[in-house]
């Protein structure tokens, strides 16, 4: 057992360091005595003083953050972000970690993903449409009352509850935050950023930006990560739900269309690299079906059809960019936000509206009470398959 401190050296919690509940590259989770919904993150010992005066002062600003929230919003974010509620020192006025919400009978996100992947979920498609519903609400938790970014929207930190499909974030000291201080008189605006990010969540200008600045994400000039980047991942993870975990960047080439001028290295092929290369061959927009000719989506992805055309024309928003719209794709400086049509990806509501309009017409199929579908196809799309 040790004794922390809050930041305002009032209140003193008792972790029992010595039982691990789960451990991590950063730091391990504990019992806080007296706090059963509750759990500490305790950061390594080893932690770099650097990297740990960087947290310090993240976990430090979150809690007072958490500290001033409305009752309805602390309560909208307990109930789906594993937010730093109280920043935790040692005796010696040493920053240690943190208290956060305890999250029990949860999976990974990418268990939601196939039908026949082995985990202790076997969640059914309308199911997997209400988790697409629940990921959303967070997200727009995030972005309008936090005004903050995920930034990494890795499925390892969206955790997903086995009974009821209930969304949670987690990892939030990764997040990416925006703060402003006073300094001599003047409000400057500073950065809390992400550090880290899975390259097959990321859009195709955040790659960009890391190539033009010859740089690493955790090198990056801020701001890099911003809303318009949670979208882009948002919107795979809302594909990737309802297309039995196939992700909208992969694919195949097409064998009618394959001649000895294509040539595509598995490297090449890789989610990250289409994301690159624009290579989204879900769209209808026709000048993108003429340069994606020679590919393909994957064997085992289902039919696109699964998916009304009201939500196919929400994922050529986020996924698609126009040719003519490619010179000014470029950051503006200072602002964070980027020219042209990454604006207009849908935001976490409208995914969130269309979804729940999905999930109204869904029927089930009269040959397997298991499976659903929309109302817009003749038949039942997974007896099939």
């Amino acid at each position: 057992m040790a004794v922390f401190k809050d930041q305002y050296g009032r209140n003193s919690y008792t972790i029992d360091t010595g039982n691990i509940l789960a451990s991590g590259g950063e730091g391990d989770i504990h019992t806080v005595q007296g706090y059963s919904g509750k759990v500490a993150k305790l950061f390594h010992s080893d932690t770099p003083a650097s990297k740990l005066k960087a947290l310090e002062k993240k976990i430090t600003y979150m809690s007072q953050m958490y500290d001033h929230m409305p009752p309805q919003i602390r309560k909208a974010v307990s109930a789906q972000i594993s937010w730093a509620e109280v920043a935790l020192f040692d005796t010696s006025g040493n920053f240690r970690g943190y208290i956060m919400q305890k999250i029990t009978g949860h999976e990974t996100l990418d268990c939601a993903y196939l039908e026949s992947q082995q985990t202790k979920s076997d969640f059914t498609f309308a199911e997997k449409v209400i988790i697409a519903k629940n990921l959303c609400v967070a997200v727009n938790i995030m972005h309008s009352h936090l005004h903050s970014v995920i930034g990494d929207f890795n499925a390892k930190n969206i955790m997903v509850s086995i009974r009821d499909g209930t969304v949670y974030l987690v990892d939030t000291d990764s997040f990416h935050l925006r703060y402003t201080e006073e300094i001599r008189g003047r409000k400057v605006t500073g950065y809390m950023p992400t550090l880290v990010g899975r390259p097959e969540y990321l859009p195709r200008e955040m790659h960009d930006f890391v190539t033009n600045q010859n740089a690493q994400l955790d090198t990056l000039p801020q701001p890099s990560f911003n809303r318009e980047s949670d979208l882009f991942g948002l919107a795979i993870h809302v594909f990737q739900l309802l297309m039995n975990g196939t992700h909208p960047y992969g694919l195949r080439i097409n064998p009618a269309n394959k001649t000895q001028s294509i040539s595509v290295s598995k490297t090449d092929i890789s989610w990250a690299e289409n994301i690159k290369k624009g290579r989204y061959v879900y769209s209808r927009t026709p000048n993108v079906v003429k340069v994606l000719g020679h590919y393909l989506p994957p064997k085992f992805a289902p039919s696109y059809d699964v998916i009304p055309v009201y939500l196919q024309d929400l994922f050529e928003r986020a996924f698609v960019i126009q040719p003519s719209d490619e010179a000014t794709l470029s950051r503006r400086s200072g602002d964070g936000k980027y020219y042209s049509d990454t604006t207009v990806r849908p935001t976490a509501a409208e995914w969130y509206h269309a979804l729940e309009r999905f999930h109204r017409d869904l029927t089930v199929c009269p040959n397997n009470p298991k499976h659903q579908y929309g109302r817009h196809l003749r038949s039942c799309p997974w007896c099939g398959r």
